[in-house]
């Protein structure tokens, strides 16, 4: 869990140290455009700035906030989940 953690911050810290070399390839045309995008979403990945959840109870007053995650394949938390799907259906299909 651990090391899982630390990947994460560490891959979103060079995203973001590199962000303006990844724009600046985008707007050559030297990388796709889905690129971008994606690097993008996953620095913004479980911030409020892609939106959030409010859950309020009507007897204490309590709130939460539960940000959005980025649904991207490229976000080290979001991928990992849709790898663990990928490979469940492929283990079902197998006899």
């Amino acid at each position: 869990m651990l090391e899982t953690l630390i990947s994460i911050i560490l891959l979103k810290s060079i995203f973001f140290d590199n962000i303006e070399y990844i724009r600046k390839l985008d707007a050559s045309g030297k990388a796709r455009p889905c690129i971008l995008d994606n690097v993008e979403r996953s620095l913004l990945c479980h911030t409020c700035y892609l939106g959030f959840d409010q859950f309020e109870c009507t007897d204490c007053d309590n709130w939460n906030i539960i940000p959005h995650s980025c649904h991207s394949r490229f976000c080290n938390a979001c991928g990992v989940k849709y790898q663990k799907i990928l490979a469940a259906k492929a283990q079902a299909m197998c006899v």
